[in-house]
């Protein structure tokens, strides 16, 4: 991509802090202006004593797979899995390339993982989800996430457990104490990159600036987070990612920069 590709872009950045300093570097690589502002904070579990007996039996299972990057970095604080010794017949998922990169990373067994797509839907789609009649199976995540997978894999067969390593929350903030009006006018778009993050966002915005937010084209990860910001009364209709990662969420805006 070229450089400057951004440039004059004001783009809203709504993922942890330490998880959107890297885009925001990209972003001003690239010309744009990053305006940090997280719409959910990340912690550990509130009783992380659930975790000690599945400590203990982890190499019951035929089948471990991890929800995101989130989920490899706490289930290996927690869990120990980098340093388990699992059966040398259990494989393991990622739900998507930037999952299984920080398996890796991490030091994990190498993931199947979708080529193409990161999420749920990609993840049961591939072969090697199909036939797990009677398989333990272990879904690494964070608590209250979507039951598509488990669901799925149970009506396939699977017994299914969650670890559950890590939660999310919406920070103590208000939107209109953190932007200035000059940032509202210099922000043109925003990545949002959850369901929950989304409507974070809308509940800090309060009533004052969510006439403001609700014109903002969005940058989103799932047509799940298209049909939300439909719902909360986005004007525009939101540009979903095709492609994982930090890469993938600049190609997304440089592509809408050059359509508008």
């Amino acid at each position: 991509m070229a450089p400057g590709a951004l440039a004059g872009v004001g783009v809203l950045i709504t993922r942890p802090r330490e998880q959107n300093e890297a885009l925001a570097a990209l972003i001003e690589q690239q010309g744009g202006r990053a305006y940090q502002v997280p719409a959910y904070e990340i912690d550990g579990p509130a009783d992380p004593s659930k975790l000690d007996a599945l400590r203990r039996r982890l190499n019951e299972f035929d089948l471990v797979i991890f929800i995101s990057t989130t989920a490899v970095a706490w289930g290996c604080t927690l869990l120990n899995l980098a340093s388990t010794r699992f059966s040398p017949t259990t494989r393991f998922g990622a739900v998507g390339a930037g999952t299984a990169a920080a398996m890796a990373k991490a030091g994990l067994p190498a993931p199947i993982a979708p080529a193409d797509g990161f999420d749920s839907e990609s993840l049961l789609g591939m072969p090697e989800f199909a036939n797990v009649a009677k398989k333990k199976a272990l879904i690494v995540r964070g608590e209250g996430g979507r039951e598509l997978l488990a669901s799925t894999l149970r009506q396939r067969g699977a017994q299914v457990e969650y670890a559950e390593v890590y939660r999310r929350h919406c920070p103590n903030i208000a939107l209109d104490g953190v932007l200035s009006k000059e940032d509202q006018q210099r922000i043109d778009v925003a990545v949002v990159t959850s369901n929950e993050g989304l409507q974070n966002l809308y509940d800090m915005a309060g009533e004052r600036l969510r006439p403001w937010l609700c014109t903002l084209p969005l940058v989103v990860m799932s047509e799940r987070a298209v049909e939300l910001a439909r719902a909360l009364g986005f004007k525009h209709t939101p540009r979903v990612i095709r492609l994982p990662g930090n890469d993938g969420i600049l190609k997304t805006l440089i592509d809408w920069k050059n359509e508008n």
